[in-house]
């Protein structure tokens, strides 16, 4: 047995413990939040050119310069700039520090910025491509000029073009007009052209000089077969002359236009193979397709709703160039698919595009739910064959919904003979009692014969009597629980009249769910399955799935619960004329 001493002190040991895990849990919180991360500008980088690597540090307001020693091994440091800035946002604060270093490559290979330690903190490590520098530029482009390529200039109708524009100046100028492939006034109804992230800003030497680069990457997807031209880029631009103007009071220096002109790309595209066997061209790197559930497969039951997720990922094709699914029929289950969500993502040499498509499962009875095989045909580009992407059919073993009875209170029975057999015995003892007193005093047997005969009527009116008393106690209660039970469905009744108004499947499904709870006794939990096969009317099987497509599926324009409603006074009525004959109260237990 702990005495108080003992018991005190145990007490103040396990608070120690629990403030420490405390201080644990806190720490492991603010660590998590003081997170340090580094991006660069391009992965890919020639020997002449130079990138930007970006180290960022978020809620760390005292902390030390990143720890750049580690990169000078295989690059060079040509500078490092710092900004700071802070956010307030609902009396939350958070602040962010930036380290914007430029770097430029010393060889040739395949190199690794390691993780570098910014305080407490580690950035995450890095992979750059160094590639050889290209070749002396003749003199003629020596200040200004384009540089255009493509990653291919022969492939099929819609596949993946990526064309790479390049702007070279060793010195200043202004821009007096600019035209190039995907500007906003490019139009060619052979070719869809996109944007891939912004203008990309570097410099490289080229030759000994120094030139600033402007570089533009765009997607392009040839719609049509044959020799398809990429116009040169054009740019009027102004630069200084070094003779002063004399005519202008400030003694600026006169300026000139000048024409830069890139090259032209010619694409040649080739038509769909002849070998090719789909209704859906996708010409592409790779197609792969896989999916979800959004519950364990093992434990599905009838009326419980399933949502299966198929994603579609593509590399070399845009998301708007995917498929969509084909509607599936679904055997004992109803399906109902959700809208395709798209996205499309350029990983740095390849767009890849992804599309996700749900769809909701409903069983609609106890048993196999077979979900059949989707196939995905695509074009591999780099194999020039026909390759497919397949979900294998699939079944579900569906169980029944869980059912318990819900206990039924019957009309308290009358034990009659338990009621009355002592009572009985009684009598029975006083009327042995005047038969032995008759027998014994035989002159007077007339008078005990009659005595005899109004014991036993008043034995058999007793007994009439406690059975009737007996009922009228009982039938109270038993009309009050069918007054209560009245009172409660006619509510639930109303509550579902006005969802219906307000024309909210959600708020309908919850009232409908609650009113059929009621009307249902037998079963525990009630779906909206157990309420369409209660009252078989084919008017409410049709409203309730219009109700579970404007829930799940695509939805109805302009859906309603009116019709709902009427359907459920429709099958109410019904059912309370079928079951009129049988029990006569259930009509009128319907009613509102």
């Amino acid at each position: 047995m702990l005495t108080g001493k003992e018991k005190m002190v145990i007490n103040m040991q396990s608070r120690k413990a629990i403030i420490l895990l405390a201080m644990f849990i806190m720490l492991g919180l603010l660590r998590s939040a003081y997170a340090a991360t580094a991006h660069v500008d391009r992965n890919s980088v020639a020997l002449n050119e130079t990138f930007v690597l970006t180290i960022t540090v978020e809620n760390i307001s005292l902390i030390d310069s990143p720890d750049l020693d580690v990169v000078e091994g295989d690059f060079r440091l040509l500078g490092t700039s710092q900004s700071t800035s802070m956010n307030i946002f609902n009396g939350n604060s958070s602040r962010k520090t930036e380290w914007i270093t430029t770097l430029a490559p010393k060889s040739v290979g395949t190199f690794t910025i390691p993780s570098i330690k910014v305080g407490g903190e580690k950035t995450n490590p890095l992979t750059i491509i160094v590639s050889r520098a290209p070749k002396v530029i003749s003199t003629q482009k020596k200040e200004i000029f384009f540089e255009v390529e493509v990653d291919r200039r022969q492939g099929y109708v819609q596949q993946q073009f990526v064309y790479t524009m390049k702007r070279y100046a060793s010195r200043p100028f202004g821009v007096s007009s600019f035209s190039h492939v995907g500007d906003e006034n490019f139009k060619d109804d052979r070719l869809i052209v996109k944007q891939i992230g912004g203008t990309n800003r570097y410099t490289s030497n080229l030759g000994g000089t120094q030139y600033d680069v402007a570089e533009l990457k765009y997607l392009v997807f040839p719609q049509q077969v044959g020799k398809i031209n990429l116009p040169a880029p054009h740019m009027v631009a102004v630069v200084e002359t070094g003779k002063r103007n004399r005519r202008d009071p400030y003694g600026r220096r006169q300026q000139k236009q000048i024409q830069i002109l890139g090259e032209d790309i010619e694409l040649n595209i080739s038509p769909t193979p002849n070998t090719y066997k789909s209704n859906w061209w996708l010409p592409a790197k790779n197609v792969s397709i896989s999916q979800k559930w959004s519950s364990d497969l093992s434990s599905a039951k009838v009326g419980e709703p399933i949502t299966r997720t198929i994603t579609i990922r593509a590399q070399g094709l845009s998301a708007e160039q995917l498929p969509e699914l084909p509607q599936i029929d679904v055997v004992n289950a109803r399906a109902y698919p959700d809208k395709v969500e798209r996205k499309t993502i350029f990983n740095g040499t390849d767009v890849v595009g992804e599309s996700v498509n749900k769809m909701l499962i409903i069983p609609s009875g106890a048993g196999e739910v077979k979900i059949p095989k989707t196939k995905i045909s695509w074009w591999d580009v780099a194999q020039n064959r026909q390759r497919a992407a397949v979900l294998p059919a699939q079944t579900i073993n569906v169980a029944a919904s869980v059912q318990q009875a819900k206990p039924v209170q019957p009309p308290a029975k009358i034990d009659v003979a338990a009621e009355v057999e002592p009572q009985a015995k009684e009598v029975e003892k006083e009327i042995e009692k005047q038969i032995e007193i008759i027998t014994e005093t035989k002159s007077r047997w007339y008078v005990e014969l009659g005595l005899l005969f109004l014991a036993i009527i008043t034995l058999i009116a007793w007994i009439i009597d406690h059975i009737r008393l007996k009922r009228k106690l009982t039938e109270p209660q038993t009309e009050d629980k069918n007054a209560q039970k009245k009172q409660k469905e006619t509510k639930l009744r109303k509550n579902l009249k006005q969802a219906c108004q307000t024309a909210d499947a959600k708020t309908v499904r919850q009232a409908i769910l609650a009113w059929g709870s009621l009307i249902i006794e037998d079963k525990a939990s009630v779906t909206l399955l157990d309420i369409e096969q209660y009252f078989n009317d084919s008017t409410l099987s049709n409203e309730i799935a219009r109700l579970e497509n404007a829930l799940y599926g695509e939805g109805e324009s302009g859906w309603g619960g009116a019709n709902l409603w009427l359907a459920v006074e429709s099958a109410t009525k019904s059912l309370g004329e079928k079951s009129e004959s049988k029990n006569p109260g259930l009509e009128e237990l319907h009613k509102i």
